[in-house]
């Protein structure tokens, strides 16, 4: 997926490159207002995709399910991208800037002003986002 991504990149115009660089902003803006909806369904455990659960109480408020197959503890939250990070939208964006840009781990992370961690961390969850919206 990165290869493709990154071979994807190079051949695109600077004009292109604003184009899909506003097309990425709007998908990562999608998923973080995905993420703060209250009233998600749960319709199949996320590791196994069962549809059989059970109500396993609550965690913080949010309801948490048990799966009968693999017994699996999740929320309806469980299985989105953005769910974890502590990490401002703004800063996601930024680093959209650095992927479309074809920056290095570390020039993005200087960049974004996060660690190298983090920015390898960063990398993977956008595209992953990416690979869900193709």
């Amino acid at each position: 997926m990165k290869n493709k991504l990154e071979e994807i990149i190079g051949e695109l115009t600077k004009e292109e490159r604003k184009i899909l660089l506003k097309k990425l902003e709007e998908i990562i803006i999608e998923e973080f207002s995905e993420e703060n909806n209250a009233d998600r369904i749960v319709e199949c455990c996320p590791k196994c995709g069962s549809t059989e659960f059970w109500k396993a109480g609550k965690y913080r408020g949010n309801q948490r399910y048990k799966c009968k197959k693999c017994l699996n503890q999740f929320t309806a939250n469980s299985n989105l991208i953005f769910v974890t990070t502590k990490l401002d939208l703004s800063i996601w964006l930024k680093y959209m800037e650095c992927i479309v840009d074809k920056l290095s781990l570390r020039a993005s992370a200087s960049k974004v002003g996060v660690g190298l961690k983090t920015s390898y961390f960063m990398r993977h969850r956008i595209l992953e986002c990416i690979k869900k919206h193709l």
